[in-house]
């Protein structure tokens, strides 16, 4: 396995840590450290294209009971990594906060984000789309809304909702399609298609 993967932020493990960042697990007990994502069943393709890119040989486990899969690997210098270059630590969900990343490497950690904790949507009228992000951490939302106000000309400000103690960014209609054309011309290969793909596409050709 490549244990030395996040060690140097680039491009790729920018949109994996954004990922983690939203729907990864960092556990520490003792000596022992180790990284569990843990998915819908209908992304385990997803699930294994990380495997394969860190190399790992560990089992991708089927939970049938509750329809997930999810992948465990133990390694201290992965999760070291995540911990110092992205803030991602154990019990996080509350507690992140910005990666120490250079600027250019931002979009690709927030379209990781996007892809665990984000919504892509039609709106209800019909007339353009949502984007939606949510998080436990006040940190790290108004970190991401920083970035992607900068990404859009249209200044309708997004909504900053706090529903049952999660913190969630809304951008609807001309913002939320600047900013997701924007951050779609960026070339993270590996982001979800079912978020980024058809709906997407079809309305911004428009």
């Amino acid at each position: 396995m490549n244990e030395n993967y996040f060690e140097t932020p680039n491009t790729e493990n920018c949109y994996w840590a954004g990922f983690i960042a939203g729907d990864g697990c960092v556990r520490k007990v003792k000596t022992w450290e180790s990284l569990s994502i843990c998915l819908s069943r209908t992304d385990k393709k997803f699930l294994e294209t990380f495997k394969k890119i860190i190399g790992s040989k560990n089992k991708i486990v089927e939970n049938p009971s509750n329809n997930s899969v999810q992948l465990t690997v133990s390694s201290k210098k992965l999760c070291k990594d995540l911990r110092d270059n992205f803030n991602i630590t154990p019990k996080k969900t509350f507690t992140l906060d910005k990666p120490n990343i250079k600027k250019e490497l931002i979009p690709f950690f927030i379209i990781g984000i996007i892809d665990a904790d984000g919504c892509i949507h039609k709106r209800k009228d019909g007339n353009g789309l949502d984007l939606i992000i949510s998080s436990g951490s006040k940190k790290i939302i108004f970190w991401c809304k920083k970035y992607l106000d900068t990404l859009a000309s249209h200044k309708t400000k997004a909504k900053i909702l706090t529903p049952k103690n999660i913190f969630e960014i809304r951008y609807g209609r001309k913002r939320a399609r600047e900013i997701l054309y924007k951050l779609n011309s960026f070339n993270c290969p590996h982001k979800l298609k079912r978020k980024w793909g058809k709906v997407l596409h079809e309305n911004l050709s428009k």
